[in-house]
């Protein structure tokens, strides 16, 4: 399946990667941090500045939450943790020990973005992957696919932490894309096309 560039409103650009694409993204990840990086930004949507701002201590297992503070507009909000990111985090925080944030840099200080950044880079070019791929590509990608599967845009919306629902509106354009094509259920069925035959009318 194709990805797409889309205009948005204020003219940028809405790239997208396919889900085969985030999958060559994670297997040409073998450090295990930046895989960790990567898999939290995409499972969560949340910014690469929220990402190297977190604690182990934002990641609420029991509700499956992950708590991101002081955020764009210095607001709080919640996301979504993922069962299967959740694994990858500790299995990272065992083996690298963290101590105060979660993704630390040289001398226990927080990752910069730009590290973080350079780690999604990294890995889409190690994947073959010919276009641009930053974490907020990924963020892009997480609506997207988000909206393909559940389609509550207010629930993206608080999510992804937009003031404004109109802001989150844009991916509906990129997922109408998609949805021309995808075929329907009946016109996957065989000979079920024709018209042809006894009906009662």
């Amino acid at each position: 399946m194709a990805s797409f560039r889309r205009h948005k409103t204020n003219r940028h650009l809405v790239e997208v990667l396919t889900r085969h694409e985030i999958k060559l993204l994670l297997s040409h990840t073998d450090n295990l941090k930046h895989r960790a990086i990567i898999e939290t930004l995409y499972s969560s949507g949340i910014r690469v500045s929220e990402c190297v701002a977190l604690k182990f201590s934002d990641l609420d297992r029991k509700e499956m939450l992950i708590h991101v503070r002081n955020a764009k507009g210095g607001k709080d909000r919640f996301t979504i943790l993922s069962p299967c990111c959740l694994k990858t985090l500790e299995q990272y925080y065992r083996a690298l020990k963290p101590k105060q944030w979660l993704f630390e840099g040289h001398g226990d200080k927080q990752l910069s973005a730009h590290m973080a950044e350079t780690a999604v880079s990294n890995a889409a070019k190690r994947a073959g992957i010919k276009k641009t791929i930053t974490p907020h590509v990924l963020r892009h990608t997480f609506a997207t696919h988000f909206l393909e599967t559940d389609g509550r845009l207010p629930v993206l919306q608080q999510l992804l932490g937009h003031e404004h629902i109109r802001t989150t509106a844009r991916y509906i354009h990129v997922c109408n894309d998609l949805i021309r094509m995808v075929k329907s259920p009946l016109d996957q069925l065989e000979n079920q096309c024709s018209t042809e035959g006894g009906y009662n009318v």
